[in-house]
């Protein structure tokens, strides 16, 4: 969804554009979805170049995007003919195996971070002036 403004630009600037979710992000199903370490998130990212792309790739991390897609350029150079980040946010080893959690955890943190006054304020910090299409913004 966060791309949906984008990618007809892309597209009708001729550019082939594919908008991955990675592993056990954006629709991710929590119930069925298998370990999501950064193992895991690398493979399954290399196994979708492997079998779609295959060629060299501009390859564009947003947030946590940025950290996995600097491991996957370690990883498979092959794969990267470039890297550009948006707002990069990076993780380190330590973090353990976060699925392990019990399951109300991220579910309240989602309910939180879904809940309108929080993104209208968020919105709001982020803009000089409120921006058209306002309640789209806080989706």
């Amino acid at each position: 969804l966060e791309w949906r403004y984008t990618y007809p630009l892309l597209e009708d600037a001729g550019l082939e554009t594919w908008a991955v979710d990675i592993l056990g992000w954006g629709f991710s199903n929590l119930e069925t979805r298998p370990p999501c370490d950064i193992v895991s998130k690398r493979e399954h990212l290399y196994q979708f170049w492997r079998s779609y792309i295959k060629r060299p790739m501009v390859l564009v991390g947003p947030s946590l995007g940025a950290a996995v897609a600097i491991d996957f350029a370690v990883n498979y150079p092959e794969a990267v003919s470039k890297l550009i980040f948006i707002g990069a946010s990076v993780y380190a080893e330590g973090t353990k195996d976060m699925t392990r959690m019990p399951k109300f955890v991220p579910y309240a943190g989602v309910f939180v971070l879904k809940s309108l006054p929080l993104r209208l304020f968020a919105t709001r910090l982020a803009f000089y002036k409120i921006p058209d299409g306002l309640f789209d913004w806080v989706q």
